[in-house]
């Protein structure tokens, strides 16, 4: 099973559905957003996950891939759910990653580590 529950159309850490479509890893992970256009809010671009997959049926192992759009995260399980599949972060996200959170939004570094 693969995509947010249907139940909730996001994720549910108290929802079985929820919970058991995480098979899908992403190492060295970081979080972005589409080019911007020079009109829309930054804090409004959709963002993604890029990083190096692990249990992709569409990407051999170690791939690095861009996610479809991030619906909804709980960073507290470090499960992000994106438009096609549920994906499990492992491990910190990329250094560089890291950094620019750091220097940028430091308030934000607790929920990423």
């Amino acid at each position: 099973m693969s995509g947010p529950c249907s139940k909730h159309q996001g994720f549910d850490p108290g929802c079985g559905l929820c919970t058991a479509v995480a098979e899908t890893y992403l190492h060295n992970w970081s979080v972005g957003s589409d080019d911007w256009d020079g009109w829309t809010a930054p804090e409004c671009l959709p963002r993604h996950l890029q990083g190096e997959v692990y249990g992709h049926p569409g990407f051999e192992d170690g791939s690095t891939i861009t996610t479809s759009q991030i619906l909804s995260t709980d960073w507290e399980k470090k499960r992000i759910v994106t438009r096609s599949r549920v994906y499990q972060l492992v491990g910190p996200p990329l250094p560089a990653f890291r950094e620019w959170v750091e220097k940028n939004s430091p308030e934000l570094l607790k929920n990423i580590l």
